[in-house]
């Protein structure tokens, strides 16, 4: 699924000010009052990081799918149609060319 998530070290980097900045914000008195926020319990902390921790495994599984559903049902190229020049090249080109 995921070969090596946390390889790029100034996209941690980033993600995890990004967090600190959320929780500064959400918790400073200073900060709640300039941004209109307040303060959150650890209920919905906890709920707030479950939900976040879930997007990627589903976008993860819905690729997969989707992957899997365009191998199974990938319409067959008629033969030669990679060759520049052939018959069935061409029958190709005029049928993207009338679509577009």
């Amino acid at each position: 699924m995921l070969d090596r998530p946390f390889a790029n070290k100034w996209l941690n980097l980033a993600v995890l000010w990004e967090l600190v900045l959320v929780v500064l914000v959400v918790n400073l008195p200073v900060l709640q009052g300039a941004f209109g926020t307040r303060g959150l319990s650890l209920g919905t902390w906890l709920t707030i990081a479950v939900i976040a921790f879930t997007i990627v495994p589903v976008l993860e599984v819905a690729k997969r799918v989707i992957r899997r559903r365009r191998t199974h049902h990938a319409p067959a190229r008629p033969p030669g149609a990679d060759q520049p020049g052939s018959s069935a090249s061409r029958r190709s080109r005029k049928r993207r060319s009338a679509s577009a």
